[in-house]
């Protein structure tokens, strides 16, 4: 396989003469540090990135004894995703 399966578009990184890497890894936070970060609420948190395209939603699988009960999603935020919802918040005329 040559790895044709993925092609990163993103930016690359000079590491040093005629050697690039792609610069893919990027922080990502959790709706808590989202939330502190922002002075919000968990919940206005969560209701502000779950349908937000690019935001992590990572379901635990549910055990035959717990199948009554939903689990919990857990999101995981990329910092540009984060700094596209302040864009559009900080500029509602221009989203």
């Amino acid at each position: 396989m040559s790895g044709e399966w993925f092609r990163f578009e993103g930016p690359r990184k000079q590491l040093a003469e005629g050697i690039e890497v792609e610069a893919m890894i990027e922080q990502y936070f959790t709706i808590n540090e989202l939330a502190e970060r922002l002075k919000t609420s968990l919940e206005k948190t969560r209701l502000m990135v779950k349908d937000e395209p690019g935001v992590l939603r990572i379901v635990p699988e549910t055990t035959g004894a717990k199948k009554k009960s939903r689990p919990k999603a857990m999101y995981r935020i990329p910092e540009s995703v984060i700094e596209r919802i302040l864009r559009r918040s900080a500029n509602p005329a221009r989203a």
